[in-house]
């Protein structure tokens, strides 16, 4: 059964996942050569119900936002500071989106068992604000996470200061999570 979607809400899949046409068409149609028909569903928005589901599953976009009348514009739930190049404002791959919204998940759930545990509140948290100053600031954090201990000479690479350091933030109770990868599959890599 062939559906008619909006062509630029299927381009923004595409370029969304970070493939071009040709890469696309082999994901969804299983061949190389077949660019024209990803640029003909481009320039028409007709496609095959089932070829729609498959866009949406090798793009990572919800089916439905294929219906959508133009492309959603897609935020980050956190404070986003990424650059490349000193370019801002980029916009975040699925794999990111993907990975902020399972670390939110892991963090409520870990604030739960916390609670439900009985977990003393952590001294440290609310003790800085936009009014403290901030060589104040950094004397605290350096202070709670004891990073003169850290540094005192046994460290020998940026990756072993990197671990130690968030080891420290560990042990100092806060929630550290690190992934290259989009949750446990090693097929989705983070991209720079």
């Amino acid at each position: 059964m062939n559906i008619v979607l909006q062509p630029e809400v299927l381009k923004w899949a595409r370029l969304r996942a970070g493939l071009d046409e040709e890469r696309l068409a082999k994901k969804i149609l299983g061949k190389p050569g077949r660019a024209d028909a990803v640029k003909e569903w481009e320039t028409t928005g007709e496609i095959k119900y089932r070829q729609a589901e498959v866009l949406a599953e090798k793009t990572y976009t919800p089916l439905g936002y294929l219906f959508l009348p133009q492309p959603p514009i897609e935020k980050l739930p956190i404070s986003d500071f990424r650059s490349i190049g000193g370019h801002a404002n980029l916009a975040p791959s699925p794999a990111l989106l993907d990975v902020v919204f399972e670390s939110q998940r892991r963090q409520a759930w870990f604030r739960e068992y916390l609670i439900k545990r009985g977990a003393d509140t952590l001294a440290f948290v609310g003790s800085i604000s936009l009014k403290t100053h901030v060589d104040e600031a950094a004397f605290n954090i350096r202070k709670t996470l004891k990073v003169e201990e850290l540094v005192g000479g046994t460290i020998s690479s940026w990756a072993e200061n990197l671990s130690a350091h968030f080891a420290a933030a560990e042990e100092a109770g806060i929630l550290v999570m690190r992934n290259g990868v989009v949750g446990n599959n090693g097929t989705r890599k983070l991209s720079t």
